[in-house]
């Protein structure tokens, strides 16, 4: 069974009107279609193929720049630094944030200068009265030569203490014989190693009315004469020559 053709439809013509064959279209188509093999693909006067390839080009190459510039801006560039800080704006922000590191920098060494006199003065507070107490109490004694001490001879301190008799003596008995402690009262006196005072070379004490034999040295330092006398209880030794009285 075939297809009848409309028996009023006239034959195609191709060189008809457009606007009176409706076919018209696909047959200018199908030329522009249609071309010889010598002709090059950019004779079509429509421009189409040439125009595709211009703007897979132009995609390509723009592509590549910004791949570059993304690749460029990701690195540090000094010539990009330059140029930023070559703006006005810029450079405005670059000297505000210079400012405010150099104050902080200047603040925290001004905060560390006073932290460090702080802890030098009070070190120093505190050091002075260790210096004081040694300069007054011990430190010049130390480097001093012993000084003969005017106070009596008693036996009552490591220290001799002042002690006023109760009736003066007489002249210090001349040399040798025996002699008696006297004068005083109940703290007796000292007897030493030597002529000199000092607690490190006290022998003993000897009690009111020890009974001593003179040796016949004697010694005036200045402040009170000494005697050498033998004792039973301690041996030989030093005693103030004030507080002997001859033994009857």
């Amino acid at each position: 069974m075939g297809w009848s053709r409309r028996p009023n439809a006239p034959d195609p013509d191709p060189d008809a009107n457009g606007g009176d064959n409706p076919l018209a279209d696909n047959i200018r188509l199908n030329r522009s279609r249609r071309q010889t093999p010598t002709e090059p693909l950019d004779s079509d006067r429509s421009g189409s193929i040439f125009d595709q390839q211009t703007v897979v080009d132009t995609n390509f190459s723009g592509r590549s720049e910004a791949r570059k510039q993304r690749q460029m801006g990701g690195s540090f560039s000094t010539q990009q630094l330059g140029t930023w800080a070559a703006d006005p704006n810029n450079s405005r922000k670059l000297w505000t944030i210079g400012g405010v590191a150099l104050g902080i920098l200047l603040l925290i060494a001004l905060f560390s200068l006073y932290n460090r006199m702080g802890n030098s003065a009070a070190s120093d507070d505190a050091a002075a009265p260790f210096a004081s107490q040694e300069a007054v109490i011990g430190g010049p004694l130390l480097n001093q030569e012993p000084v003969a001490s005017a106070a009596p001879e008693l036996g009552t301190a490591p220290e001799p203490v002042p002690n006023v008799p109760k009736s003066d003596p007489a002249q210090p008995p001349a040399p040798g014989g025996a002699f008696v402690v006297t004068g005083t009262a109940t703290e007796g006196l000292f007897l030493r190693r030597d002529h000199v005072v000092d607690p490190g070379n006290i022998l003993g004490t000897l009690p009111e009315g020890t009974r001593v034999q003179d040796l016949g040295q004697e010694f005036d330092d200045g402040t009170r004469k000494w005697r050498q006398v033998r004792t039973e209880q301690f041996g030989d030794g030093w005693v103030a020559a004030d507080y002997l009285q001859p033994a009857q």
